[in-house]
């Protein structure tokens, strides 16, 4: 797992090896509730599309993220 780095207009992800395929998995929390936004992807790429972002639980989200270990 690797954390993005912000930077102006999104995060870019330093030190990956290119053409691999990755999910990007974003989180955030509106309110105390957790929302979460998964994406395929290829690293290498300059750019991708926004993250599309839903409501969860944290017990989902703790599935979600045991599964993709």
């Amino acid at each position: 797992m690797i954390t993005g780095q912000p930077e102006e207009g999104g995060y870019a992800f330093r030190n990956v090896p290119a053409n691999k395929r990755a999910v990007l998995i974003g989180i955030r929390y509106q309110n105390d509730v957790p929302f979460v936004a998964l994406r395929e992807t290829t690293t290498g790429r300059h750019a991708t599309e926004a993250l599309a972002f839903r409501e969860t639980t944290l017990e989902e989200l703790e599935r979600m993220l045991e599964r993709l270990k």
